[in-house]
């Protein structure tokens, strides 16, 4: 795909992507393995090892539930497309976000009690777009180095009827682009991490039941080989699509977040000033949306997950089957 459009993502996207990628996925890694290891601390094997199973279980629900009404592959294809969707065109969908908020501030004007309902409800929201913020701020400093404050609001200004200030409102337009990407990245990350602590975990305590504690050794090295062969035939191309895509909607979100600061919008204080920083932010959104290079990389995508699914289904277990013989076989 040429780089012909301003939305290409290059390398920078996609190390930043898969920086978030592997530090969610250590991060549960090694939180779900502790978790289980205090169980077994004061729970005994049985209740130990069913937890451990419906725990992982629990992460695929989603796609089991639709594979009793769909064929399995076709179940996979369609939640990894909506993860893809999600990821770049979803987050550009999800700016428009500006156009109902700013809307909604000159309803406030006219109901105080609505005002002061809303203002409530968005201080609790507040912590999760921390959270994002920190995490974009972490894995790119100099994403955050171009966020600046501005100075107060004016006397009667519109922002006196809102839960935030100015500048808070002008750090959640900054954040906004980058909630999409950063969520989905976050969840595959942390599923990634869950399956594999379970199949870790799990390995090591039945081989340490059976040979004592040089069975834990054995044990991870048996999961770390299921693990590998149970992901990488299909996940070679099925990770990295879903790693392009949230690429794509942080080159995105980069974008948007840049033009907010050089353009020092969302500096007024009344909403007619407010709804034409949205019209410059949508403009953007709309040439994204309907950009060609938005749109081949979602064909090519779709594809990719079609082929991807089709493993999973029909290669990757055979793979599994043969892989797991042959180390049964040398280890006995």
């Amino acid at each position: 795909m040429k780089k012909t459009s301003r939305f290409s993502i290059g390398y920078l996207e996609f190390l930043w992507t898969v920086k978030v990628f592997m530090g969610f996925a250590v991060i549960s890694f090694f939180f779900s393995t502790f978790i289980y290891m205090v169980m077994v601390v004061f729970a005994q094997p049985e209740p130990v090892n069913h937890a451990i199973a419906t725990t992982a279980e629990t992460a695929m629900t989603k796609v089991e539930v639709t594979a009793g009404y769909i064929p399995l592959m076709w179940s996979i294809f369609i939640h990894n497309t909506v993860a893809v969707l999600t990821a770049c065109a979803g987050t550009g969908i999800f700016v428009y976000m500006h156009s109902l908020m700013i809307g909604e501030l000159g309803i406030r004007k006219q109901h105080s009690t609505y005002s002061n309902i809303s203002s409530r409800i968005e201080r609790l929201l507040w912590p999760v777009y921390r959270l994002i913020h920190y995490t974009v701020s972490r894995f790119n400093t100099s994403v955050s180095e171009t966020h600046r404050e501005v100075p107060s609001t004016n006397e009667g200004s519109i922002w006196d009827l809102c839960g935030y200030t100015k500048n808070e409102y002008r750090t959640f337009s900054w954040i906004m682009p980058y909630t999409v990407p950063v969520l989905i990245i976050m969840v595959n990350g942390i599923l990634i991490g869950i399956l594999l602590a379970f199949v870790n975990f799990n390995s090591a305590l039945i081989a340490y039941q059976l040979m004592g504690n040089p069975g834990i050794i054995i044990g991870i090295l048996y999961s770390w080989v299921y693990f590998t062969v149970s992901v990488l035939p299909h996940g070679i191309i099925e990770i990295p699509v879903i790693l392009v895509s949230a690429a794509l909607g942080y080159r995105f979100a980069r974008i948007q977040s840049g033009m907010i600061t050089d353009n020092e919008l969302f500096t007024g204080d009344n909403v007619d000033e407010l709804k034409n920083d949205v019209e410059k932010i949508n403009s953007v959104t709309r040439e994204y949306l309907s950009s060609r290079y938005l749109w081949q990389f979602l064909l090519i995508s779709i594809i990719l997950l079609l082929i991807a699914a089709y493993i999973e289904v029909n290669i990757t277990p055979v793979i599994m089957e043969r892989s797991m013989q042959a180390i049964e076989g040398f280890m006995l």
